[in-house]
Order: C-alpha cells, then sequence, then structure tokens
C-alpha cells in the first residue's frame, strides 16, 4: 500500500502503533548506560559486552577530543539502540530521541572505535538539526 494512498486517520494510528513496538522492544532489551545516554540492544545476543564496549569506547573518544559535540550529543540523544537495520548502517528515529546502529556494523572486525564515534555525531547532528525544526 502507498503511504500518499493511505488515509489521513490511519496514519496517526499506524504511527501510535509503530512507536508502541518500540517501545516495547526497548523494554525487553539488554541496557547498559553511559551517563545521560541509554544503550540498549535487541535481538538479545551474546555479543553485548562487545558492543556495549565499542559504544563506551567510541563515547570516551569523543569525550576526549570534542567535549562541546559530547555534552550536545548528551542533550540531544536519550537513546543508542543496537539493532538489525535492513539498509543502513545507523538512523536517527527523532519521535523517540533515538539513534540506532546496526548490530553487525557494530561488531565486524574491520569497523574501528573511531568510525563507530564518527556514525554517532553524524546521527547525532540529525538529532540536532531536527531539535531545530530544521528538515532534510
Amino acid at each position: 500500500m502507498n503511504d500518499n494512498n493511505m488515509s489521513a486517520a490511519k496514519k496517526p494510528l499506524i504511527r501510535k502503533i509503530y512507536l508502541l513496538i518500540h517501545r516495547f522492544m526497548f523494554a525487553i532489551s539488554r541496557k547498559h548506560s553511559r551517563n545521560d545516554i541509554h544503550v540498549t540492544m535487541f535481538p538479545l545476543d551474546k555479543d553485548y559486552p562487545l558492543a556495549f564496549s565499542k559504544i563506551d569506547q567510541a563515547f570516551n573518544l569523543i569525550s576526549e577530543f570534542d567535549p562541546r559535540r559530547y555534552s550536545q550529543i548528551k542533550r540531544n540523544v536519550k537513546r543508542i539502540w543496537i539493532s538489525i537495520l535492513p539498509v543502513n548502517y545507523a538512523e536517527w528515529m527523532n519521535d523517540l530521541q533515538t539513534c540506532i546502529l546496526d548490530r553487525n556494523y557494530l561488531l565486524r572486525s574491520d569497523v574501528s572505535v573511531c568510525e563507530i564515534a564518527q556514525t554517532i555525531v553524524h546521527e547525532a547532528t540529525h538529532a540536532r538539526l531536527c531539535k531545530l525544526k530544521i528538515k532534510y
């Protein structure tokens, strides 16, 4: 079904269901906290310690080399969600103020912590632009 042909009444309902499903998935996810940013992983996976470690190392890089940007990330991003993305390595979900990182990308041995930090900064830039009401 084409989104443009959908009745206006159905769109808010579908959006609410979509957000409810994501909130449920967050609730049952493995959790890790880094200051004010919650890191969650779904589906549950035996590799979660490695994933959380890489996220922590990426945040350490950002906070060490660009503390101002790290403060912006803490203000604009509520959650980092590690999940399986079908197309992208990462996405910004503005409705839930969440950066979604692809699990397979994050756990690849050829992806450095620096690249993960760059990805987080990139997605946090989307967060900042959305907060400023700048559309893309």
